[in-house]
């Protein structure tokens, strides 16, 4: 337990090579551990990328089911953590329907395993394949599991930085400043995730300063994240690469 719950810490300080190494740890003393195989992934899609991540994922997978009880919370947390990795490797609609798969199992055998971070994906690719009506509704499921204490403090940055985006995309502009300012105080009274919440504040601040239309704010949030090769920078890739490019002089799609 202890070295599982170190990969957890590490990978959301943005150390995660020792945080893939804790994990294999954990793993070597009890391969039914079933955050120590979620944080060994997500581990490989901070240092690697979300699709080397998948790849290894899909390759083991059998193995990881056959080693652990038939109950529901393995499936669910290995599901739920496939449909994340292909939204952060950009295949949207096949990701969010995973996501909404091991949410709908999760509910029929009353687990939680990863729910909070799942609402909170599922809500950011409903609102870029443009079901933006089913945003709030996932913010809000994803926040009710994390505030009553069955989910994981560190999704409150995912489930401030959804509702910041949908409101920016309305013009909702009050909105969306209360969610990111939730977000940055987050990020400074939050020392244990400082690395992926300081990253997802890069995110909703570009997210914001574009639908403002203040294009050299976009720039100066992103760029930060541009700069980065791995870590949570390369995971978030999806959010804020278009932006970047669009924006990049010479760029065919600047415009």
């Amino acid at each position: 337990m202890v070295e599982t719950a170190l990969s957890a810490v590490l990978n959301f300080l943005g150390r995660h090579e020792e945080g893939i190494e804790a994990a294999r740890r954990a793993l070597e003393l009890d391969p039914s551990v079933t955050y120590a195989w979620v944080n060994l992934y997500t581990g490989l899609a901070l240092d690697q990328g979300p699709q080397t991540a998948l790849r290894e994922l899909s390759q083991v997978t059998p193995t990881v089911l056959r080693a652990m009880p038939e109950t529901g919370p393995h499936d669910v947390a290995l599901l739920s953590l496939r449909g994340i990795l292909r939204i952060a490797s950009g295949s949207l609609k096949r990701g969010a329907e995973e996501c909404r798969t091991a949410l709908e199992l999760g509910r029929a055998d009353r687990v939680s395993t990863l729910s909070d971070f799942t609402h909170a994906h599922l809500a950011i690719a409903q609102y870029l394949l443009g079901d933006r009506e089913d945003v709030p509704i996932s913010c809000e499921r994803g926040f009710a599991i994390t505030a009553n204490g069955e989910g994981n403090t560190a999704a409150y940055a995912w489930e401030h930085a959804a509702p910041c985006r949908l409101a920016a995309g309305r013009g909702e502009w009050a909105a969306a400043l209360e969610h990111l300012h939730a977000l940055e105080n987050r990020s400074v009274t939050d020392r244990v995730d400082t690395a992926h919440t300081s990253a997802l504040c890069a995110v909703s601040r570009a997210i914001y300063a574009q639908a403002r239309g203040d294009h050299q704010a976009m720039l100066t949030a992103v760029e930060p994240l541009a700069q980065s090769k791995t870590g949570w920078a390369r995971q978030l890739q999806v959010y804020w690469l278009p932006l970047h490019v669009r924006r990049r002089p010479g760029s065919r799609i600047c415009e």
